[in-house]
């Protein structure tokens, strides 16, 4: 009986060893990317994180101002309307009480 490993299984492992450390530098470079662990990096690997940095935000913010502007602008369609219900009250209501409230109605 061989003692080696077949050939599928080393492969298997040769995979799994290669996978194993792809998850360990993407974990590292999303530590990094963070702001964590930098004290091992040289100038040109900081600069090269700046710039993978810009590139996100530089698409990400256009996304973010898409989003607030449909936030402060609705879709036709979408409007909402402020509803002021006053209750009535008998008798003289206690100060702290004005005896009205508001709702708002999203149609």
């Amino acid at each position: 009986m061989d003692d080696q490993p077949s050939l599928g299984l080393q492969l298997e492992n040769s995979n799994l060893a290669r996978l194993s450390k792809e998850v360990s530098d993407k974990t590292n470079q999303l530590r990094q990317m963070r702001g964590e662990d930098l004290q091992g990096l040289n100038i040109s690997e900081l600069q090269n994180l700046e710039k993978m940095l810009e590139a996100g935000l530089s698409r990400k913010w256009p996304l973010a101002a898409t989003d607030s502007d449909n936030l402060v602008n609705p879709e036709e369609g979408q409007s909402s309307e402020s509803v002021t219900n006053v209750c009535s009250c008998s008798g003289a209501p206690p100060p702290e009480d004005d005896c009205s409230d508001t709702s708002l109605k999203l149609g």
